[in-house]
């Protein structure tokens, strides 16, 4: 038994189980079903523990909480079949974790027909349903509660392939599948389905043009953006799920991949620099698209969206200014915001040619501007599909005009001056991060790429941090702390078995932190606990062991 789960953790997770059931009824304005069940019955965690422990799901008095209600696909054996998912959260602390291997593989068609009436309910993705043939793939996870079967799947393979640079399309990775785990029917028909979603990720290693920014000061806003859902609206407003937060940044400058000397692709083209392949209808195309993602306050005024706009400063506690922003945006909404909502943070960090800030709504200095606002998705309260999160960010205000202008003038998408960190929220222990620059390639982003992936994405020119911050102590700190934020149980448990290179650990945390970094990690807390004399003299000693290594 699990004793660090408590009846909030399991109400939390319960809440989850309903939602992947259709249900959209289990928190109320007390909490959730089982939370406001064991406070009027006089239940804590220990006395929902000793019931547990006896092993008899006959005496168990728990599972009668919602009883009448509780969603199963089948009322057979009801007792053992309550008993048996809260049993599971309180020695594991979640659901049970599936592989491939649990999953029906073949055609089903009356899931398949049930998929399609459930995608219809979903706002933004019928568009997305009758281009690309998903239904047949999206019914799979249908039958397990709706598991989150085909994402899982697609991320998978773009994990495997920004991790190993394996060189593998969709359909070969799923050949090799095939061959590993053998007595899987039905399993061909996942490389036989075009995969609309399966890109190659491993292209955010090779871009042809590298944001020209603070890479660091980017990585702190991505912690600042974690922090702010796990421990402030998860843990300290007790917002329920699902919900969705895109934070996006703005740039200012790109570079040539190539050359890495080009600190504003808008300046005059020297023509007679055989190694830049920039001309000028790149340099004019590109303006025409920094215009088009343009000034985004006119644009919420005109749609009368709520929002708010502010300047962080660069000394400023970035997790404490979001809080700050946000709680000034979100005045007069309800209490339970912004659960099944959407909403939007802008950094932007662009100038005009003069260096101005581009949108004259803002104030102008040298601070960034944050901008929070909300959107008109609405997440669907019945049979909740989790990868219809994706298409919302592609019909944001921020990326539309810009999408639009590529469709119209063929501009390429690595033109575009913006990076996009959506975070789709299920439950406390299952949040995705998807990475995003307005091409059509999405990458589930964990801690880890912090380090590994980001650096390949900004001018190593820009500065020396830049420079050294690919394996550095800052950028394996801020990766270990993202990864102890942004956790998805369920799919690292699908992930790793179904990966072909095991070799590394997923997800990773760094350990070979160099000495300097423990040694100031020492001093600064010394210099915090000074006034405790017995903390001097341990101090002493650490001091002068590092010293000495």
């Amino acid at each position: 038994m699990n004793e660090k789960v408590h009846i909030y953790d399991i109400d939390c997770l319960l809440g989850n189980y309903y939602i992947k059931m259709g249900r959209s009824d289990y928190f109320g304005d007390e909490g959730g079903k089982f939370e406001v069940w064991c406070n009027e019955n006089g239940y804590d965690t220990d006395t929902v523990l000793d019931e547990f422990n006896e092993s008899n799901f006959n005496e168990c008095n728990v599972i009668q909480f919602d009883y009448d209600d509780f969603p199963l696909k089948t009322q057979d054996s009801k007792d053992k079949q309550i008993y048996d998912i809260i049993l599971c959260l309180l020695k594991t602390g979640d659901l049970p974790y599936l592989t491939i291997s649990d999953f029906n593989l073949t055609v089903n068609a009356d899931t398949v027909s049930l998929a399609q009436q459930i995608i219809t309910k979903q706002q933004n993705f019928v568009r997305i349903m009758e281009q690309y043939p998903y239904i047949s793939n999206l019914e799979i996870g249908f039958d397990k509660n709706n598991y989150n079967f085909y994402s899982f799947l697609i991320d998978s393979f773009n994990r495997e392939d920004i991790e190993s640079g394996m060189s593998l399309s969709f359909v070969k990775w799923i050949q090799i599948i095939q061959e590993q785990k053998k007595g899987l029917p039905g399993i061909t028909r996942l490389s036989s389905t075009d995969n609309k979603w399966a890109h190659r990720t491993i292209l955010f290693k090779s871009r042809h043009y590298l944001i020209y920014d603070d890479i660091t000061n980017v990585c702190e806003y991505i912690i600042a953006f974690s922090r702010f859902i796990k421990e402030y609206l998860i843990k300290k407003q007790n917002i329920s799920f699902p919900f969705q937060i895109d934070c996006s940044f703005g740039f200012d400058k790109l570079t040539n991949a190539m050359t890495q000397r080009m600190p504003d692709i808008m300046d005059e083209i020297d023509d007679s620099d055989d190694s830049n392949d920039f001309d000028d209808s790149d340099a004019s195309d590109h303006v025409k698209i920094k215009k088009e993602i343009g000034g985004i306050i006119g644009r919420l005024l005109n749609r009368k969206r709520l929002f708010v706009v502010n300047k962080i400063k660069s000394d400023d506690n970035k997790y404490e200014a979001l809080i700050d922003n946000y709680n000034k945006y979100r005045k007069g909404l309800s209490d339970s915001y912004p659960q099944y909502e959407r909403f939007c943070i802008f950094i932007d960090k662009r100038k005009d040619e003069n260096g101005n800030y581009f949108d004259y709504f803002y104030d102008q200095n040298d601070d960034d501007k944050i901008v929070i606002f909300n959107t008109p998705n609405k997440i669907s309260k019945t049979n909740h599909i989790p990868q219809s999160l994706h298409c919302f960010s592609t019909g944001s205000i921020i990326y539309n005009h810009a999408l639009n202008a590529i469709e119209e003038r063929d501009v390429t998408r690595q033109y575009l001056k913006c990076l996009t960190f959506s975070f789709h929220v299920e439950a406390i222990n299952e949040i995705r991060c998807y990475l995003w620059d307005c091409n059509p390639y999405k990458l589930r982003f964990y801690g880890q790429d912090i380090n590994n992936v980001l650096p390949y994405m900004f001018d190593s020119m820009h500065s020396e941090t830049n420079k050294s911050f690919m394996n550095s102590d800052r950028a394996k700190q801020l990766s270990n702390y993202m990864t102890t934020l942004i956790t998805d149980g369920p799919f690292e448990y699908f992930y790793n078995d179904i990966r072909l290179n095991k070799d590394i650990k997923f997800p990773f945390k760094f350990s070979n932190f160099s000495s300097a970094f423990y040694y100031n990690l020492c001093v600064g807390f010394v210099r915090i606990n000074m006034k405790r004399q017995w903390i001097q003299v341990i101090s002493d000693l650490i001091l002068m062991y590092f010293m000495d290594h």
